[in-house]
């Protein structure tokens, strides 16, 4: 039994000392730093944004499973990293088209033994607006 509870004492450490996503859950609702991405010679930034478009918007409505209940949602289990390097690939090789006037870009790919489609949708300035998986 002791065993059992220093195993438990030490997974806590390593928790707080490495940080939650080390242990594979999602980051939080603050962006680590600015993302840039490019797709041939078009730039695109993610920022931290507001409730309305970048990281925030996307962190709120696509990740935060208590808020937003009927928007589309990751899998509880990706991180910040995994979610910012899928946007990545979807802005580099995603099919693109337009709604509203906003360039948006679409595109299937396999993430932790899942294939999704995403959508990138990206504001006119290139900062990303929203990114999320679609049902």
């Amino acid at each position: 039994m002791s065993k059992l509870i220093n195993f438990k004492i030490i997974g806590f450490l390593l928790f707080l000392f490495l940080g939650a996503e080390s242990f594979g859950q999602v980051a939080s609702a603050t962006l680590s730093g600015t993302k840039n991405f490019n797709r041939g010679s078009r730039n695109f930034t993610l920022v931290q944004g507001t409730s309305k478009t970048g990281w925030k918007h996307i962190y709120d409505r696509h990740v935060n499973l208590s808020k937003f209940t009927t928007k589309s949602k990751f899998n509880a289990t990706l991180t910040q990293s995994q979610i910012i390097n899928a946007l990545s690939m979807t802005l580099k090789h995603g099919s693109e088209s337009t709604y509203a006037g906003l360039p948006i870009f679409e595109y299937r790919q396999k993430i932790k033994n899942t294939y999704r489609k995403y959508r990138a949708t990206v504001n006119t300035d290139g900062t990303v607006r929203t990114f999320h998986p679609l049902n």
